[in-house]
């Protein structure tokens, strides 16, 4: 069948699509008209994927990768940088074990048994990193349900991968972060303006290395002494560089810095309008251009390294860590902190949970005050 040029591009190029009448496997007489694509190519391509799942017939002949393919062009209940990281974990453990089987004769036993080689390999990843494996897994087969590609979904009778005491136990050392003084320490070898106003950015702010990384100059008020935080950079996606997405959970916020943050800020203003051609549209980070993790990352390196604090080194996100910290340890409702760091209080609590000790004293107070039964 043929495929069509839209008079209207998307932002980035994207023109060709298809459009298609298919009977379903309920002989049900449907259209099925496509996303955009970029080339002529691909948009025949899923086409014809597409109607390989139209049928009930033709679609028992659909492997998991084929069905795979389908869901990632087809499945828009998600953020793009979600699907690419569902094919970065498909393609390194599931498409190995269960890529080339038809998805309607993969049995309970196959995924069991793809579970325990998963177990026996990969021995080396957290079990959080299973379960997010087998959740890549679950979506694909929950996808074909609703696509009625397969008749019953047999993941909803298969349990996820489990922890063992040993790393329940270990959760509780998984958050990392320094100190107001291990931070003035570190900060202190810093020269570089640039450097210096990121790195207090993320510690004072609380932010996103995609938050902070995505900041321009336009998003700052030097009037109210606040930031919107309203965008942030990905690098999840398929085509070439990057793109500015919603925020995590597209949670928006307002929030304030303190003096020693403003002033820091002012001084990078000063310094980078200098520059010819600058706009306050330039990003806050790096100017025309955004300032890349992977420079930021080795920077970040270098400067614990000559602090003398290599025993304290932490990565880029946990500098939120550091910030949820310093607002815990001074007793900041954690309503506020959910706020400022753009989280519910559900993931506040169970993120820095062993941060509040004085939760555990606060529950036996309570319980020794009722006396004895």
């Amino acid at each position: 069948m043929p495929v069509y040029k839209a008079k209207e591009k998307t932002k980035d190029g994207r023109t060709w699509y298809f459009k298609v009448y298919y009977t379903n496997i309920d002989n049900v007489r449907k259209v099925k008209k496509s996303k955009k694509y970029m080339t002529k190519k691909e948009a025949e391509e899923q086409e014809r994927i597409f109607l390989s799942c139209a049928g009930e017939q033709i679609s028992n002949d659909l492997t998991l990768d084929e069905v795979f393919e389908l869901y990632k062009s087809n499945y828009t209940l998600v953020k793009e940088s979600t699907i690419y990281t569902h094919n970065d974990r498909y393609r390194a453990h599931i498409k190995e074990y269960l890529g080339d089987k038809k998805i309607t004769k993969i049995t309970e036993s196959d995924i069991e048994n793809w579970k325990s080689k998963i177990d026996i390999n990969e021995k080396e990843y957290e079990t959080s990193y299973k379960q997010a494996i087998f959740n890549v897994l679950s979506s694909i087969f929950r996808f074909a349900k609703d696509n009625k590609i397969i008749k019953t979904n047999i993941m909803k009778n298969i349990n996820n991968f489990a922890k063992n005491t040993e790393e329940i136990i270990d959760d509780t050392n998984k958050v990392r972060y320094i100190t107001p003084e291990e931070f003035n320490i570190f900060q202190s070898v810093i020269e570089d303006l640039t450097d210096k106003a990121y790195f207090h950015f993320l510690y004072y702010m609380g932010v996103r290395k995609g938050e902070a990384g995505a900041l321009k100059w336009t998003d700052i008020d030097f009037n109210t002494n606040k930031v919107k935080i309203i965008k942030q950079i990905s690098f999840r996606t398929f085509k070439k560089g990057h793109k500015e997405t919603n925020t995590k959970n597209k949670k928006n916020r307002i929030i304030s810095m303190p003096t020693q943050l403003v002033n820091i800020l002012k001084q990078h203003y000063n310094e980078q309008s200098k520059i010819c051609n600058f706009d306050n549209s330039w990003f806050v980070f790096g100017g025309l251009e955004y300032l890349p993790y992977t420079t930021i990352s080795r920077h970040c390196d270098n400067y614990f390294e000559l602090a003398g604090l290599n025993d304290k080194r932490i990565t880029i996100h946990e500098f939120r860590h550091s910030h949820a910290s310093l607002l815990i340890s001074n007793k900041v409702p954690t309503n506020l902190i959910a706020e400022r760091l753009g989280d519910t209080i559900e993931v506040v609590l169970n993120t820095y949970a062993h941060l509040f000790p004085e939760t555990e004293k606060v529950i036996i107070d309570v319980l020794e005050n009722l006396g004895t039964i």
